[in-house]
């Protein structure tokens, strides 16, 4: 199952590997989890390690590590879609970094954690998200110019600005709330270290087609 939860994990900027590196390497938006098999056993008083791992991919919003943003998504959800036995290979591999892989083919998740996989599964194949993507786009680069503060790759090439976060595989990582929130909502997350300067004006900007254009462009940004 370790093997599995590693191949899922992703080891070449795919999946969690996105955000999280394992041991040496250039730190990226979320924690180092190099050793987090030992350290998870002590991170919440009176929780296992197995139980703040697998808390850690379905609720990761109920403890940050401290200097970062809450901006990991629910792993169950577009676009990481892991399935029932993938979370419970990830936990599997990652209490194999520094602890002891109690995780095995027998365990189950509980049934509120169970059922928030099959909804989220029921929900992406029959409400995709709506939008235009070439109206999105014009959005995004022309009207808008959202491209003045964020990076995105075109065609191989770094196109934008570097005052906010790099958009370029923001599709890989995020699902369609969490966009939505950010342009609505722009100071509800803020991901270290940019600062609280993004415009708050989208809301009464933006109609509520244009705001579903933008967020499928973004959805389709998935690195160069």
């Amino acid at each position: 199952m370790a093997a599995k939860g590693r191949e899922v994990f992703g080891t070449g900027g795919e999946r969690c590997s996105q955000c999280h590196i394992v041991g040496d390497g250039t730190p990226g938006r979320g924690p180092n989890l190099g050793g987090v098999g030992l350290r998870a056993a002590g991170r919440k008083k009176g929780v296992s390690a197995q139980d703040y791992l697998i808390e850690s991919l379905m609720e990761p919003k109920k403890y940050v590590v401290e200097g970062f943003a809450a901006i990991m998504p629910e792993v169950y959800k577009p676009p990481l879609d892991l399935s029932h036995y993938d979370v419970l290979a990830v936990t599997a591999y990652l209490e194999s970094l520094g602890g002891e892989v109690a995780m095995d083919g027998k365990f189950e998740l509980k049934a509120e954690y169970a059922k928030k996989i099959q909804s989220a599964k029921s929900a992406a194949s029959s409400h995709p998200p709506k939008g235009d993507l070439a109206a999105g786009q014009k959005l995004f680069y022309q009207k808008m110019r959202c491209v003045a503060c964020h990076q995105t790759s075109a065609q191989g090439k770094a196109v934008g600005g570097a005052l906010g976060p790099d958009l370029s595989g923001i599709g890989l990582i995020q699902g369609p709330d969490y966009l939505r929130e950010s342009i609505l909502e722009p100071a509800a997350t803020v991901v270290a270290p940019y600062r609280d300067i993004m415009p708050k004006h989208f809301r009464e900007n933006l109609s509520d087609q244009e705001i579903d254009d933008l967020v499928v462009f973004l959805l389709s940004l998935r690195g160069s």
